[in-house]
């Protein structure tokens, strides 16, 4: 039964009371993961009790050989609290693979693709070095939309968000094949390139110069 205030006569809202549309909906997705990590391999876990736990902590935490998943299930109409955008805009931060995963994102194949990605455990720069690079190539091609900043920390969805991370692998690996690996390498390549005891900017600019021309000496 519905409890009214005695001055108004309105519906009290009741604590930490969740929707049953809303429960629901985040029931049956949070199960449709934990099935889907069980088939790959992949550990789950997930905080039965929350109201026990610290507040906004991710619904899922997913191990994969060598990574790991923390995400935030939401049904479609959902959205996520203060204290939930907090927790995963700081694990962002930390160099953690960080997300909202809606039954939307079952629909599209995004869970699929993500945990297959995370089972295949394909290389990839580490966790830090590649959020920060990721991040840095959004914001110099955004770099003229003021709110660039805000929408990579909290409103760019994660599925655009793992194109950057894509892009930053990509250079990650053109870098390790441009740099010289040893010290005769490293005696040839400032030979080539003409520079004695080069400056830094130096160094830099003949990388750079390297990475972007089509024809990189070895």
């Amino acid at each position: 039964m519905t409890r009214r205030s005695g001055r108004t006569g309105a519906p009290e809202a009741r604590v930490g009371h969740v929707p049953s549309r809303l429960a629901e909906g985040e029931a049956a997705l949070q199960a449709f993961v934990r099935a889907e990590c069980r088939r790959r391999g992949l550990l789950h876990y997930h905080t039965h009790r929350s109201d026990r736990s610290e507040p906004g902590f991710p619904d899922s935490v997913i191990v994969g050989p060598g990574r790991l998943l923390f995400r935030e299930l939401k049904s479609q109409t959902g959205r996520a609290s203060p204290d939930q955008l907090r927790w995963l805009q700081r694990l962002r931060a930390a160099g953690a693979d960080a997300a909202i995963w809606t039954p939307d994102d079952k629909r599209t194949g995004r869970i699929h693709n993500e945990l297959n990605r995370l089972a295949r455990a394909l290389p990839q720069p580490a966790g830090a070095a590649r959020a920060a690079l990721a991040e840095q190539l959004f914001l110099l091609v955004h770099r003229d939309d003021s709110a660039a900043a805000a929408r990579w920390d909290l409103l760019l969805a994660d599925d655009e968000r793992a194109v950057w991370f894509d892009h930053a692998e990509a250079i990650a690996r053109t870098i390790v094949t441009v740099l010289p690996h040893n010290a005769e390498q490293a005696s040839e390549w400032l030979r080539r390139r003409r520079l004695i005891n080069p400056a830094p900017a130096q160094l830099f600019a003949a990388l750079i110069r390297d990475l972007t021309s089509a024809q990189a000496d070895p």
